[in-house]
């Protein structure tokens, strides 16, 4: 039945994989972007957080949840517009599934749990101490390493539609 539907198990793996890697990666970039604000948070230092012109803590998540999301989107526009484009049969239906996977993980809290963040920061902790450099370095291996899947998944895809 699969054959039939065109669906490659092993694709949406590595698309779904490849998308929460490139999430939690610009959610780290992001963090190392406003890291004095989140030092601030972590301290507890709302005169900081005032000083640094944040008006709220809500609105400082708030604010790395779109940028993770937006990101999610870009990530599965680029995926569908690539397969399109290349008019891949089996394309589409795998990155729709994968896109379903990964977006059902957003209300179950998975991109903001502790034990993600654990897995995800040991990464930049190895490196440095200073949470700018320590989210950085984090942020790029997540990210790249998430590219990396996705161009090898795309590749896959093609290769495995020539002969079908």
């Amino acid at each position: 039945m699969l054959k039939k539907l065109k669906i490659t198990p092993k694709n949406i793996l590595l698309e779904s994989l490849a998308m929460i890697l490139i999430v939690l990666g610009i959610e780290k970039i992001q963090v190392s972007v406003y890291s004095k604000e989140y030092e601030a948070m972590f301290k507890m230092d709302g005169d900081k957080l005032n000083e640094l012109g944040v008006s709220s803590i809500g609105e400082l998540m708030m604010d790395t949840f779109w940028w993770s999301f937006g990101a999610f989107l870009v990530i599965f526009v680029l995926i569908g517009t690539f397969k399109l484009s290349e008019k891949l049969k089996k394309g589409p239906l795998d990155t729709l599934l994968a896109f379903t996977i990964v977006f059902a993980l957003f209300p179950f809290g998975f991109f903001n749990s502790g034990v993600t963040h654990w897995i995800v920061n040991h990464i930049g902790d190895v490196f440095s101490d200073e949470l700018r450099t320590r989210m950085l370095i984090t942020g790029l291996f997540w990210t790249v390493l998430g590219i990396a899947i996705i161009w090898f998944a795309l590749k896959n895809t093609k290769h495995n539609t020539m002969y079908n």
